[in-house]
């Protein structure tokens, strides 16, 4: 699925299952987007959006927001870490959960791969 995403400098089509995670930086959001080639893994832009208008625009399914400050995809999930309270994706990249969503947030992650792995990719990625 492609979504427009507003940007600093206009806009930006993206495919929603490359996104890895977006993170709030104020009243902007930063996302974190896989790369197929080249040697860097990950890339990422601004978007003049908040965080909750990103969240909207992508399937609930796949991604849910770990922390205030952080969306994740589930696709790029690799270790739930309990001794650190956090989560691990595959880019490295170590997000903390808070306290009040650690039961929650174990619980979507259950959700997600059920679910994942009663359906194809194309019937995860597509918006409910």
């Amino acid at each position: 699925m492609k979504t427009l995403i507003h940007t600093i400098k206009g806009a930006r089509v993206i495919e929603t299952e490359n996104v890895i995670y977006c993170k709030a930086d104020g009243h902007y959001t930063e996302i974190y987007l896989f790369k197929k080639s080249q040697n860097d893994k990950k890339e990422y832009f601004i978007s003049t959006k908040m965080i909750s208008e990103i969240e909207k625009q992508l399937p609930k399914t796949g991604f849910y927001r770990w922390h205030k400050s952080y969306l994740i995809n589930f696709k790029y999930f690799l270790e739930f870490d309990v001794a650190k309270s956090c989560i691990i994706l595959e880019t490295g990249k170590e997000i903390k959960i808070s306290r009040e969503k650690k039961i929650e947030s174990k619980k979507r992650l259950l959700e997600y791969f059920e679910y994942y792995n009663s359906f194809s990719n194309e019937a995860f990625y597509s918006k409910k």
